[in-house]
């Protein structure tokens, strides 16, 4: 959990608890804005072309697809704003914890495809509600964290290269994913958390 997340609530380990168990891996809590706003910290399939949606029209039905807020209930996602992630003790040390050889942004996106592709299914708990004070280095013309940003980029596409380029249909989005390791990722994406036995 990141410095600038306040927890608030009683019942939220409960809550959390019970979607790491039912979905077999990690979960995140749904992160909200100072003024009470959710964060769409809820993430799709991390295709270049879904970020570059999804910054320029974030409102657009692409770039809902590729990150949302609205979720009802525990819902099944590719992964989550590192901000909170939590999971089972024995989960987190099996996959070794965060890649260091990120240093601003894309961690999260490589520990929950990490995750995914060691049969570990990443949920969003909009049970729990945490204040994030989200301060994006990159909003502004910060030279030093664009660059950073951008290495971190070509980190993540180094380590995932099916997804630098989306390919259309569902016979070779399939095998895309198939390739990288990922072929259930779509299974449950955005669907409500079932019984453990479903990942």
């Amino acid at each position: 959990m990141n410095p600038d997340v306040t927890v608030s609530g009683s019942d939220w380990h409960a809550s959390l608890e019970e979607t790491i168990e039912r979905g077999g891996g990690l979960a995140a809590p749904q992160l909200l804005n100072p003024d009470g706003t959710e964060q769409a910290n809820a993430r799709g399939i991390p295709y270049l072309s879904a970020k570059v949606r999804n910054r320029a029209k974030p409102e657009s039905e692409k770039g809902d697809e590729y990150a949302r807020t609205g979720l009802a209930v525990p819902t099944y996602i590719a992964w989550a704003m590192g901000a909170v992630v939590a999971g089972r003790t024995d989960a987190v040390r099996a996959l070794g914890g965060w890649d260091d050889s990120y240093f601003l942004y894309y961690e999260d996106h490589e520990f929950g495809l990490r995750a995914r592709r060691e049969g570990m299914a990443v949920a969003l708990d909009p049970r729990v509600r945490w204040l994030h004070d989200w301060q994006r280095a990159t909003t502004g013309p910060a030279l030093w964290a664009w660059k950073a940003e951008l290495n971190s980029m070509r980190t993540f596409y180094s380590q995932f290269p099916q997804l630098f380029r989306r390919r259309y249909g569902a016979g070779r989005r399939d095998a895309t994913l198939d390739r990288a390791g990922l072929a259930r990722l779509t299974d449950h994406l955005w669907k409500p958390v079932g019984p453990a036995a479903s990942r």
